[in-house]
């Protein structure tokens, strides 16, 4: 009879991660970044041969864990996507994505199907799954180094997913730096890989790169500061009946497209808190991906 595969625990070890400026939006690195996610971290020296002083590789240095997959290779991925600190209603997207994109355009489909603007930095923070009976390298106390960093242009999803030293040993999250405010964080969940047969299916053109399936949850106001932020533009609303407050109306706070929906408060109007286009979306995907 096979042994039975280890469980996993919710412990992880950062291996490194790729940052990116709003400047840009293409994935360009600070040196000296420290890193804010909560896993436990220690800085390694990859197959790519980036140092792992902490510093940020350059441009020539940085490599792609694997070469990028030639286009008779390019496979669908399926990613599930969840706005970390969303509980109700729940904010998550589905997404068929191509396997030689780039995390850096990983980040540009979240601006769409999210609804982000381009104003801050962001990292993608890859940590290796410890076993159940694995020791943890850090304990109460003690320095956690910075992780090694790459260019997030310079990496596939390919190089994690279907890298032999990566593949269903990592977790990959995301992280919009909102400075003086909280951070937007993004659970990266892989599915597997597209059938095929499915963009038949459901009628998907061959020429749709990026695809959002479904999922929930209209998208948040940014630049509210945090999640106490959110809920008192919530209050807001609903004590004004659903209008923008004036003096609220040309603050940065606030998104210029920002509607009563966007911060939840679509039930005092009696709407759908989990209700949005689907095909706006869709739409703007095509259009930034062709």
């Amino acid at each position: 009879m096979p042994k039975a595969a280890k469980p996993r625990t919710t412990n992880r070890l950062g291996l490194f991660s790729w940052q990116g400026t709003a400047s840009t939006a293409r994935g360009l690195t600070k040196a000296g970044k420290p890193n804010t996610t909560t896993a436990e971290r220690k800085v390694v020296k990859p197959t790519n041969d980036v140092a792992d002083t902490g510093e940020v590789a350059t441009a020539s240095e940085s490599k792609d864990p694997k070469p990028s997959p030639s286009p008779s290779l390019v496979e669908d991925y399926l990613l599930l996507v969840r706005l970390s600190e969303a509980c109700y209603p729940t904010i998550s997207r589905l997404l068929s994505v191509p396997s030689d994109l780039t995390f850096a355009e990983l980040h540009e489909v979240f601006e769409v199907v999210f609804r982000w603007t381009n104003l801050h930095g962001y990292s993608f923070d890859v940590s290796k799954l410890l076993e159940e009976d694995e020791p943890s390298k850090y304990f109460p106390g003690s320095v956690m180094k910075n992780d090694a960093q790459r260019e997030a242009k310079d990496v596939t999803l390919a190089g994690i997913y279907d890298n032999d030293e990566y593949k269903d040993k990592v977790e990959v999250s995301h992280s919009m730096h909102d400075h003086g405010g909280a951070m937007r964080d993004h659970e990266i969940t892989f599915l597997g890989r597209g059938d095929p047969a499915m963009r038949k299916a459901i009628q998907i053109s061959d020429d749709m790169k990026v695809v959002c399936l479904g999922d929930s949850g209209h998208p948040r106001v940014e630049e509210r500061g945090s999640f106490d932020g959110s809920n008192g533009l919530k209050k807001l609303f609903t004590i004004r009946g659903g209008i923008m407050p004036k003096e609220m109306s040309g603050e940065s706070t606030v998104v210029p497209t920002a509607t009563p929906e966007d911060v939840g408060t679509a039930t005092a109007k009696g709407e759908d808190p989990d209700k949005w286009d689907i095909v706006d979306v869709n739409r703007a995907l095509s259009e930034r991906f062709k």
